[in-house]
């Protein structure tokens, strides 16, 4: 072997250095691979973490609308509608129920969509709570409660979930105080943070799963003709009535402001009977009362009334009749009354009440039998320097004030900004504080209000006769009845 074949010693020691030496090119490109590989690890890990986050966020949206739904359900139930599918269409629609918000197991502005106050099924305004209420009434606006709108057929259909608040009533009844029996009118500041119902629509007031009260404005135009005719009939039988002049709430008020007078029945008077229907306004409108009775007008007044009670919330007018048949009580249409067990199911309210000319009370909770009760409201026109009242109805703005309020729930029906509207409502007499505010009427204006009830006084009266068949002799109303110690003759 030559020399130039055998490696030098210095050689041999160099390649041995550079062996021990990492290749720093292959060292990047590893370290560039291992940086790659944990950043996409980080990737698919976060990844995973969204997904689970939106899969969880997705099951709680489920569960929080199934809850709002089964509550939709309950409702359901309670206004005796036709029932909702066991499975709601809006759980197919997860995109929505990212939107949904919950609070305490309280139903709260849950469409975060809908941040304008226009529910996008209803097409009218929403109105919203003043934010300075204590605790006002919080709209219901969710999912869940669209579909039941959408299901029921009621698009423009309102929930709140309302509170009693002892405050505000409080509040209120000081004012009554302060006054001195003067009205409160609709316009004093003791009621400016109410939520105000003035816009056409329905609207659900629900406190604890229960409804306590109930609105339906309703354009004149879109009011049925029939009901219009017994707008005109109840205008019509004002005059032939007496007023009445025993009414606590109305009485309370300092210089009494308005006329109530009612149809139907109310406790005897007379000796020796048991229940009464409300006499004629001196006798020279007797012969007018009877031929109001012979063409059978109370009963077709009652028949529009059920009606309209029953297309608001039906089972509500269900316990009602419940109520008036278990004490036997006649209901305001009927005409004659024997007691007999055999008319039990005529039953249902027995007086219905109407009030005009200004009417205004206080603060109050009715001696009813039953809490279920319901009204109408609608200003009707006037002429001969107010002599004169007609079927023909004008727009609520014509008498100020006069809203009709629930100080505990701080929720006042806005009469005066309704338009030409008739106005429904339901609530609980017996149950529940409400009052009809002062009120302005113009020379050519009067608003009308009515409402069916079963009185305590008469349903326990009849409830006697029930367990007594045999018992007094009741008081009806035919061409053979006898009122102020006189028999009146048939014409």
């Amino acid at each position: 072997m030559s020399n130039d074949d055998q490696p030098t010693k210095s050689t041999s020691l160099a390649d041995a250095l550079m062996a021990t030496v990492p290749d720093r090119r292959k060292t990047g490109a590893n370290r560039k691979e291992t940086v790659g590989k944990r950043a996409q690890y980080m990737r698919e890990r976060k990844a995973r973490q969204d997904e689970e986050d939106r899969e969880r966020e997705r099951a709680d949206a489920r569960a929080r609308a199934k809850l709002r739904y089964d509550r939709m359900r309950k409702l359901v139930k309670l206004l005796a509608l036709d029932p909702l599918p066991e499975q709601p269409h809006a759980f197919k629609h997860e995109a929505h129920m990212d939107n949904v918000q919950w609070s305490e197991d309280k139903l709260q502005y849950a469409d975060t969509k809908q941040t304008s106050g226009i529910d996008e099924h209803a097409g009218q305004p929403a109105p919203k709570p003043n934010p300075n209420s204590r605790h006002g009434p919080v709209e219901v606006s969710s999912v869940g409660v669209d579909t039941l709108s959408q299901w029921l057929l009621r698009p423009n259909l309102h929930f709140y979930e309302v509170e009693k608040n002892a405050d505000a009533l409080a509040e209120y009844q000081k004012v009554e105080k302060e006054l001195a029996g003067a009205p409160v009118p609709g316009w004093h500041p003791v009621v400016a943070n109410a939520l105000r119902i003035s816009e056409p629509g329905e609207y659900m007031f629900m406190n604890h799963g229960k409804l306590v009260a109930a609105v339906r404005i309703t354009p004149m135009p879109q009011v049925p003709h029939r009901v219009k005719q017994a707008m005109g009939t109840m205008v019509d039988y004002c005059r032939l009535v007496r007023p009445i002049s025993s009414n606590a709430a109305m009485n309370r008020v300092k210089n009494k402001c308005g006329i109530m007078c009612a149809l139907g029945w109310h406790p005897a008077y007379q000796k020796n009977k048991n229940i009464a229907a409300y006499g004629p306004n001196g006798l020279e409108t007797w012969g007018d009362l009877i031929d109001f009775h012979d063409k059978e007008l109370p009963t077709e007044l009652y028949e529009v009334y059920l009606e309209r009670f029953k297309s608001l919330c039906a089972g509500n007018l269900d316990a009602l009749i419940t109520a008036a048949r278990e004490a036997g009580a006649p209901n305001l249409g009927l005409r004659n009354w024997s007691g007999s067990s055999d008319e039990l199911h005529l039953a249902g309210a027995n007086v219905l009440t109407l009030t005009y000319d200004g009417f205004c009370n206080t603060a109050h909770r009715d001696k009813d039998k039953s809490p279920q009760a319901f009204g109408m409201w609608w200003t009707g026109k006037v002429t001969n320097d107010r002599q004169e009242y007609l079927h023909e109805t004008t727009s609520h703005s014509k008498v100020r004030g006069g809203g009709f309020y629930f100080p505990e729930y701080e929720i006042l029906v806005d009469f005066e900004n309704t338009g030409d509207s008739l106005v429904e409502v339901f609530w609980q007499g017996c149950l529940d504080y409400h009052v009809t505010l002062g009120a302005e009427e113009s020379n050519d204006a009067t608003r009308w209000g009515t409402s069916i009830q079963l009185t305590k006084s008469v349903a326990d009266r009849t409830a006697q006769l029930v367990k007594a068949p045999n018992g007094k002799k009741v008081f009806t109303v035919d061409k053979y009845s006898v009122t102020y110690g006189r028999p009146v003759k048939p014409q």
